[in-house]
């Protein structure tokens, strides 16, 4: 043996493609929603973009659960754009009044999304926080430095963040179920050695957080940090999993929380996927066309299980 692997065992509640999910977070939370996405499952990747603290991540599901406005105090304009600190820096309007507009809709879709979710997928990327009044922000959007405080927050803070919102999903969706993970994103601009301070806050918090029945933790943390564990998994700058490490956590994460005709169903759709994206020489060649049809067949028997419309109706102008 030259590795420690950490095994995973199937969840009590498991996955389907009939499940509706959310994900919200830190940039891992993108990948693992993609990974969702790009397998055809129904799910809203991080609509507030990618937000890095749990308390700021808390507070986003809480205003999606209650349907809170944003308040007019989170707006600033920075060279000419208007942005919000509870927001990822993508959101930003050349108006105040467009970008409150834009928010507003983000809101609804997400009071809905988050209604109707039988899964919520939450990344927890750092405990470092910055402060301005006060109130803790999801982004800074290059405002001055002197107007924030920098700190790292408690064990206890991330558990109350949770807590506060853990009633107003219950109430707009009861049979919610959560799996919190730790981004094993390094985030070494606040040093090695406070990234490991902050990663160990957020562990020992999700820790406790699942004596909360609908809470469950997946370790891809730990999948990157103690099975991985080399340096040939991150990308060239030794900060982000590359997609082999990507790939390895997907497997890990579909064992815990995938049964086998799930299991089955993706490797089905995947073989259909890599014959979707062949790109032949000789297009209109009867061999080809062969192929095509031969893959329609394929797909149109997959339909009543995946939604594959868009997919069919684009291969059906290649056919002949």
């Amino acid at each position: 043996m030259f590795r420690t692997e950490i095994s995973t065992t199937p969840h009590q509640h498991l996955i389907t493609h009939q499940d509706s999910i959310l994900t919200m977070g830190s940039c891992f939370a993108d990948v693992m929603g993609n990974r969702l996405a790009e397998n055809k499952f129904s799910v809203d990747i991080n609509p507030f973009g990618t937000v890095y603290n749990p308390v700021s991540i808390f507070k986003l599901l809480s205003q999606a659960a209650s349907n809170t406005s944003f308040t007019n105090e989170g707006i600033v304009e920075s060279q000419g754009i208007y942005q919000h600190f509870d927001l990822h820096s993508k959101f930003g309007k050349g108006t105040k009044e467009e970008l409150q507009a834009e928010v507003q809709q983000l809101e609804q879709k997400t009071t809905k999304t988050l209604a109707d979710a039988k899964w919520l997928i939450v990344t927890l990327g750092t405990a470092v926080v910055y402060e301005r009044s006060g109130e803790i922000v999801a982004n800074c959007h290059k405002v001055s430095a002197s107007q924030f405080s920098k700190r790292i927050l408690s064990v206890k803070e991330v558990i109350r963040a949770y807590e506060n919102v853990r009633n107003q999903l219950f109430q707009v969706n009861s049979g919610i179920q959560m799996i919190v993970t730790v981004s094993p994103v390094r985030h070494v601009k606040d040093t090695l050695v406070v990234n490991s301070q902050s990663k160990s806050i957020l562990r020992v918090a999700v820790a406790e957080m699942t004596a909360f029945p609908e809470v469950s933790y997946f370790p891809s943390y730990e999948v990157m940090m103690d099975d991985l564990r080399d340096y040939r998994f991150y990308e060239k700058d030794m900060i982000h999993p590359n997609e082999t490490a990507h790939d390895y956590i997907w497997e890990k994460f579909s064992g815990a929380y995938f049964d086998e005709p799930t299991r089955q169903l993706i490797l089905k759709w995947q073989k259909l996927k890599r014959n979707l994206e062949h790109k032949p020489f000789h297009p209109a060649s009867a061999h080809h066309q062969a192929f095509l049809k031969k893959t329609m067949e394929e797909m149109e028997q997959l339909s009543s299980q995946l939604n594959l419309e868009q997919e069919i109706q684009a291969l059906k102008k290649e056919i002949l």
